[in-house]
């Protein structure tokens, strides 16, 4: 009885898959790619955020190793402060950088007909690189070698 029923649900798994193969293979279906952390190194955007980042992180660094001046209790309770505003202004701006590249990934997408976005990590092979053209979109950095020339031509 049981070979008699094996037969029928074999055949049939096997129609349902070549139909998700034979489906499959007609589709358009265009996979892109983007490197987040180029994104964020490369432009202007990026580099402020980072700036802005160093520069809380400095200051939370300050505010502990002056409470330390003031006993150990105190220092630790300007640690748990500081962490607590580290940890609100990290979600803040990575908030931020991740609104900012999704609305430009989205945007580059749909010019280039791309209807899944990728981040780069997660791709092996294939895709299409989107990250120069959301780093063009989103305002490319100034490199060094350009900002010095130009304040070497004005001086």
């Amino acid at each position: 009885m049981k070979k008699q029923l094996l037969k029928p649900v074999l055949f049939s798994m096997l129609i349902l898959s070549s139909v998700g193969v034979i489906a499959g293979c007609g589709s358009n279906q265009q996979v892109g790619y983007v490197d987040s952390e180029k994104i964020m190194q490369q432009t202007q955007k990026g580099q402020d955020i980072g700036k802005a980042i160093e520069a809380k992180r400095q200051a939370l660094n300050q505010k502990v190793e002056a409470a330390a001046a003031n006993g150990e209790a105190a220092q630790q309770q300007a640690i748990q402060e500081a962490q607590q505003e580290w940890a609100a202004f990290g979600q803040a701006e990575q908030n931020e950088i991740q609104k900012l590249i999704d609305e430009n990934v989205s945007t580059v997408a749909k010019e280039k007909n791309i209807n899944v976005v990728l981040k780069k990590a997660a791709v092996t092979s294939g895709g299409v690189d989107l990250t120069d053209d959301v780093i063009n979109k989103v305002g490319k950095a100034p490199s060094t070698d350009t900002a010095k020339a130009s304040d070497t031509q004005t001086k």
